[in-house]
């Protein structure tokens, strides 16, 4: 499914607030721009939405470099929801 198929699918006709990033052990500083998407959304009455990646796209685009995973993503997807996010994708 295309990324516009699942932004359309998540938040359909209504607006949203967007952030994006691999959120590889969802730390300190992933919460916090969490809960600011998550606070920007609630002020103009929109979805929050967190896309994040499988693979951290510094391995895709050098696979010669090592990239710790931490975390897998469903795991990070349920961290990501439990912080209040409206759709993880």
């Amino acid at each position: 499914m295309s990324l516009q198929s699942q932004l359309n699918a998540a938040s359909p006709g209504r607006p949203a607030v967007i952030t994006v990033g691999t959120f590889d052990g969802v730390h300190v500083g992933h919460a916090r721009l969490l809960e600011a998407t998550i606070g920007l959304a609630r002020e103009i009455n929109a979805d929050s939405v967190a896309i994040t990646f499988r693979y951290p796209p510094r391995e895709l685009l050098d696979p010669t470099l090592p990239v710790p995973h931490l975390g897998g993503l469903d795991e990070r997807k349920g961290l990501i929801k439990g912080l209040g996010i409206d759709h993880v994708i």
